[in-house]
Order: structure tokens, then C-alpha cells, then sequence
């Protein structure tokens, strides 16, 4: 549990990090239109990130045709 946390809150820091770099770093100079771009180009690294997550995950974890019947076949136990 400890651990899960951890995570979460480190790979929520280390993303705004990185999307915070990414939209200073490709404004230039410090107008309200180049500030608009750079937040434009972290939206866009971001929905790229999600994108490749998600065809990851379409990859790597087993459908549920795999796990349900192996749920079905699992003792029942009492949940408090």
C-alpha cells in the first residue's frame, strides 16, 4: 500500500514536472500567445503519452474472457 502510494504521488509530480518544462520550454519569449502554444504542445504530449499507455495496456493485460472464468472458479469468501 505504501508503496502504491509512493508511486502515485511521485509520477504525479515527476508528469507536472516534465509538462511544466514542456510548456515553459517551447513558448520562447514570455508573450500570452507563445504561453498558450506551450500549454497547446503538454496538452499534446500528454494525449500522446495516454494513447501509447492505452495500446500498451490493449497489449500487455489479458482480456476478460482469460480472468472470468478463473474468477467463476475461485472459493467465495466474506467481504466485512
Amino acid at each position: 500500500s505504501g508503496l502504491n502510494t509512493a508511486g502515485h504521488e511521485l509520477g504525479g509530480t515527476i508528469g507536472i514536472a516534465v509538462l511544466a518544462t514542456i510548456a515553459a520550454g517551447s513558448g520562447g519569449a514570455a508573450t500570452p500567445i507563445s504561453m498558450v502554444s506551450g500549454i497547446g504542445d503538454a496538452f499534446l504530449a500528454i494525449s500522446a503519452t495516454a494513447a501509447a499507455a492505452s495500446i500498451i495496456a490493449l497489449i500487455a493485460l489479458p482480456s476478460a474472457a482469460t480472468i472470468l472464468p478463473k474468477l467463476r472458479l475461485a472459493p467465495r469468501i466474506a467481504v466485512h
